[in-house]
């Protein structure tokens, strides 16, 4: 018989075995504070936006209504953060988004919440062994917020291009 080489073999089992393809235990705590303030933004950003778009009514409250689901997803992982006893601070909000159309501002809204979708769904894989409750409510915030998306994707294709190519509607009079 041959002499082959068979390590390579046993490294590939040695990764493959749950005591050393575990990894760290995520830290819930964090990563959860990292959604509720990148929730907080959007919905502030979005409620800028809205502001804006005084002269469309029907796309200014769906925008305003996404804001506000935003808020209540926010309320609900604040309330998981208080039960594990992390101490939860207000972030800070953006204020760069001024100089930034209407349409700009919803895009970027667009964009943010496909991330935070994503971010969502691994994370809820990533704690669904420890934290199986959490895990739930992150794949509820990732459908929620995949919803929002396409709201919001509907409503900048519902608006007229002057809404959203403008700063504000001052700019649109003059």
């Amino acid at each position: 018989m041959r002499n082959v080489d068979r390590s390579w073999w046993r490294r590939l089992l040695a990764t493959l075995t749950p005591a050393a393809a575990a990894p760290a235990s995520p830290d819930i705590a964090e990563r959860l504070a990292g959604h509720y303030a990148t929730e907080i933004r959007l919905a502030h950003d979005l409620t800028q936006g809205a502001e804006s778009l005084t002269r469309y009514p029907n796309p200014r409250v769906r925008v305003l209504d996404t804001a506000e689901r935003a808020r209540g997803r926010a309320q609900r992982i604040r309330r998981v953060l208080e039960e594990l006893g992390y101490p939860m601070t207000e972030p800070a909000t953006r204020t760069g988004l001024l100089s930034m159309t209407v349409g700009e501002r919803l895009r970027a809204g667009v964009s943010e919440l496909s991330r935070m979708s994503e971010a969502c769904l691994a994370d809820a894989h990533a704690v669904t062994r420890e934290h199986p409750g959490v895990a739930g409510l992150l794949n509820e915030l990732h459908r929620e917020t995949a919803g929002d998306r396409r709201d919001l994707i509907w409503t900048l294709a519902q608006l007229a291009e002057t809404a959203v190519n403008t700063t504000s509607f001052e700019a649109v009079g003059a």
